[in-house]
This record gives C-alpha cells, sequence and structure tokens, in this order.
C-alpha cells in the first residue's frame, strides 16, 4: 500500500513540476511578445532577404557575388547558386534594428535597399542597371514565439517520457 501512496505522490510532484515549468514558460513567452527583445547574450535574428537579382535586366548568372552592408560593415555575403534567385542573411546587432541595409551585385551597389530588422524575411528583388519592383511581401517575426513555445512542448514530453520509463 505504502508503494502506491509513493507512486501518487511521485505522480503529484511530477504534476506540480509540469505546471510550474509551463509557468515559465508562458512568462517568458509574455516578456518575449512584450518586446523585451532577445535575452542578453544571444545575438539577434539574421534579417533574410530573398528575391530575384537582375543585371541589366537580365537574370544574374550562377556565381555572382551578392553583398550585404550595414553602415559599410560587411553584414553577408553569398554566391548566386541559382540564376537570377538568391536568398541571403544579414547579420547585424542590436543598436543596427532600423538602420539602412545596402546591397552590392559583384561590387556595385545594387539600386534597392531595406531596413534592418532582426527575425524579418523579406522579399526584395535586386538590380543594377535597371529598376526592379520591390515585393513588400514579408513573413512575420512572430516565428520566434514559435520557437519557444515549441521548445516548452518539446522540454515537457521529454519529462514526461523520461519519468514514464523510470516507472
Amino acid at each position: 500500500m505504502e508503494l502506491k501512496g509513493t507512486r501518487m505522490e511521485n505522480q503529484s510532484i511530477y504534476g506540480k513540476s509540469i505546471a510550474i515549468v509551463i509557468l515559465l514558460s508562458l512568462f517568458a513567452i509574455q516578456v518575449q511578445a512584450q518586446g523585451e527583445g532577445i535575452p542578453s547574450g544571444m545575438p539577434p535574428l539574421p534579417l533574410i532577404v530573398k528575391g530575384a537579382v537582375k543585371i541589366k535586366g537580365e537574370d544574374a548568372p550562377v556565381g555572382t557575388v551578392i553583398t550585404a552592408k550595414i553602415d559599410d560593415q560587411l553584414a553577408g555575403n553569398i554566391n548566386v547558386k541559382n540564376a537570377g534567385q538568391f536568398a541571403i542573411a544579414v547579420t547585424g546587432q542590436e543598436g543596427d534594428e532600423g538602420k539602412v541595409v545596402k546591397f552590392y551585385i559583384n561590387n556595385i551597389e545594387a539600386d534597392q535597399t531595406t531596413i534592418w530588422e532582426s527575425g524579418k524575411v523579406e522579399i526584395l528583388n535586386l538590380s543594377i542597371g535597371e529598376e526592379a519592383i520591390r515585393d513588400d511581401t514579408t513573413e512575420s517575426n512572430g516565428s520566434s514565439l514559435w520557437i519557444y513555445l515549441i521548445l516548452t512542448l518539446f522540454i515537457i514530453l521529454v519529462g514526461y517520457f523520461v519519468y514514464k520509463r523510470k516507472r
């Protein structure tokens, strides 16, 4: 009988532990949602920029170098892998939020720029020698909130299965 009582007590403690983890996770999500930003010590998420890239109206060939700079400092660099298409991660610091990002195609400044925002995904068509049409379709950086939620659920599930396995 005592063995069952101990088992019930363990289940009660485990249930309370899960509740505490959930509450702490929800608090962390709330702090993130209120704009407290990234915890100190963690680098900001990069800005992801993708789209078409043209040189004098033609698709940029494979191997074309695209560079991103913030305040004339290198913030990203890629080689085009599919003719006419690119995707670049533009890294920045906390103080770079809202600053202009300039793009260079084979070391020639592109006609387009954007504003650096941590975690944002932006579609931007780049060109030199001819104006490109900017597509302002963006994917929200709300994905970081989902990362916290998924991570929390994962931790809870792992804890549950570890507990079940020990029984």
